[in-house]
């Protein structure tokens, strides 16, 4: 089990080089600890920036049907859907744009190189361990993309057997199953699929965006896959292979997609010498979608290629960590029937980063910085640097600033008529200070950030070509309290924010400045109970219009059944409110899931 940065740093150096592939459920009085935020394992309470680790145990507690569902809880993040499940779904981090958020699973880069988006829509929770969020800049780690945060994902890997059956409104029907064998040597699968009837993804009122209503419902069916392999090899190394495949066809208004997205990632870490760790991680990703029964019919599909080497020296008092990193991206462009390309194109970066950590008493420092080498913008320098200071009583304060930026997508390169293939990489620098204390069985936490973007990347008229034209600026406050008595547990989070496109002094699309959620827990003589309120304020949204705010209560209830099985059930949208979280399009109204879950090395429980 890794420790949360010891000091001295040779501690933490062995910790990250025995780290396994699936961290442990921390209890509620302890802070978990993340890698994604320094790359190196760290405590979430002596962090220099601000994190949320979401376990497996809390996915399950949760029952949410989907990521958007779960994410939606936290602060600094806001969600957009183009109607039901499968649809097209956007994750803002902090208030940036959706494609300013880097998305790693397992360790590879998942965003789309076409449209720079990650399929959220198609991550089916049941194959996901956990997730660790760490809001603010971290391109001197980890590249482009991380202007608002990282978004880490690791996949499933069950310990044992394991099953789930659930059905519900809109014809929602789920199966799950996976097996996890071995200990020193193991091999974890887990498979799930659904299927839904859904709803009109669409109202109306869509006519004034695109000109065309279909009211019929808008199905969607995934299946998807996990599988691990981990082993122990000689020399003090360990070697683990990890994928995910999601399989989708999603209906809408003009017509159906087909998509297939997967990520694999082939891993070797272990000790060179006593203080001296490395990690060799090589990926490939693939993000496939074929767009069928539509006047504009096409085949679109990515290959992504990466390579991550990193190197953690013990220097006594401090950690340094240097590593090189290196992705080749492919990106092919077909319209259908006529079989026209619009483009095939490559791109690749090459980059190395250094990173410094050091603990003088109760303070810690960090510093980064990192070269990238892009074959479409050229070279790029990002850096960061933070102080988190850790006095007693349970306080921790830091603060913190750093540069990101995002590298142009293809569609924005190469597009024909639109693209610009001399375009410059958007460009963010941030400021924040934060604040957290623990005591007993309460955590509260307080962020205060702004973030500067310049660069933003347009399609202004007459020409509607991409130039490097708008500015934005985003500050904020986010609170967090989570505090547990005897046999309740309660959390609340409140965010505060102020998105704005300073060309025009408008907010920029689908943030609210407001947002709070209240989750109750109660702990029950056989199983448990859990309630969700989530307040969104007023948002503003495309072709001059504002979506109106709106409040969502949901309920959930586990119970025992013995000789491992349990029953859930969630209720969603208890009060059936209408509402949007995009102009035009629906969402789901008052729903209800039944499931049961088999898991009998724990009884039904994790």
């Amino acid at each position: 089990m890794p420790q949360p940065r010891p000091r001295p740093a040779a501690a933490a150096l062995l910790g990250l080089a025995a780290l396994p592939a699936q961290l442990p459920a921390q209890p509620a009085e302890s802070a978990p600890v993340v890698v994604t935020a320094t790359r190196t394992p760290v405590s979430a309470d002596e962090a220099t920036a601000s994190v949320t680790v979401i376990d497996r145990e809390a996915i399950e507690a949760s029952q949410a049907r989907d990521l958007l569902e779960l994410l939606r809880l936290e602060a600094g993040l806001d969600l957009a859907r183009n109607g039901g499940p499968g649809q097209t779904t956007s994750v803002f981090l902090r208030g940036t744009n959706s494609n300013h958020v880097l998305v790693l699973i397992d360790g590879v880069r998942a965003a789309s190189a076409t449209t720079g988006g990650f399929a959220w829509a198609h991550l089916d929770l049941a194959q996901v361990e956990r997730i660790e969020i760490v809001r603010g800049p971290r391109a001197s780690l980890w590249g482009s993309d991380a202007i608002g945060g990282v978004i880490q994902i690791f996949t499933r890997r069950p310990r044992g057997p394991d099953g789930r059956l659930l059905a519900g409104s809109y014809g929602t029907r789920r199966a799950e199953a996976g097996i996890g064998l071995g200990t020193k040597q193991r091999l974890s699968v887990h498979a799930s699929a659904e299927g839904t009837s859904g709803f009109s993804a669409t109202n109306p009122s869509v006519t004034k965006v695109w000109g065309t209503y279909d009211p019929d419902d808008d199905g969607y069916r995934n299946r998807s896959a996990t599988l691990s392999l981990e082993m122990n090899l000689p020399m003090g190394h360990a070697a683990s292979v990890r994928v995910w495949q999601s399989d989708s066809r999603t209906e809408f208004d003009r017509g159906v997609t087909y998509g297939v997205n997967r990520t694999i990632s082939a891993e070797l870490k272990g000790t060179l010498r006593p203080t001296w760790a490395h990690t060799l991680r090589v990926g490939a990703a693939l993000d496939n979608l074929e767009t069928r029964q539509s006047s504009y019919d096409s085949d679109v599909e990515t290959r992504r290629l990466t390579l991550d080497w990193q190197h953690d020296i013990d220097l006594g008092p401090a950690l340094l960590t240097a590593g090189v990193s290196w992705y080749r991206d492919r990106a092919f462009n077909r319209q259908q029937p006529s079989g026209t390309v619009r483009f095939d194109r490559r791109i690749h970066n090459t980059a190395a980063f250094l990173q410094w950590q050091s603990a003088h008493g109760p303070a810690t420092l960090d510093a980064a910085l990192r070269l990238d080498r892009h074959s479409a913008y050229g070279r790029h320098v990002t850096g960061s640097a933070a102080i988190s200071y850790t006095p007693a009583n349970g306080l921790n304060v830091y603060l913190s600033a750093g540069t990101a930026f995002r590298a142009p997508s293809f569609n924005e390169l190469f597009w024909p008529g639109s693209g610009n293939p001399d375009l410059d990489p958007e460009r963010s620098r941030t400021l924040e200070a934060g604040v957290r204390w623990r005591r007993g069985g309460q955590r509260a936490t307080l962020s205060v950030h702004r973030t500067d973007i310049r660069d933003l990347i347009a399609y202004p008229a007459p020409t509607f070509s991409a130039v490097n034209v708008q500015k934005a600026r985003i500050e904020g406050i986010e609170a967090e309290w989570d505090a547990a008595f005897r046999a309740w547990r309660a959390r609340l989070t409140l965010t505060l924010q102020r998105p704005r496109d300073l060309d025009t002094g408008q907010d920029l699309l689908r943030r609210p400045r407001r947002k709070g959620a209240l989750v109750l827990e109660r702990r029950l003589a056989r199983g448990a109970a859990r309630m969700e309120l989530l307040a969104v304020g007023r948002r503003r949204d495309t072709s001059n219009t504002e979506l109106g705010g709106y409040a969502l209560v949901n309920a959930a209830a586990r119970l025992p059944l013995g000789r491992g099985f349990l029953l859930e059930v969630r209720a969603e949208n208890l009060t059936d409110r209408d509402y949007a979280l995009a102009y035009g399009y629906n969402a789901p109204g008052r729903s209800a899931y039944l499931s049961v879950r088999y898991r009998p090395e724990t009884g039904g429980r994790r």
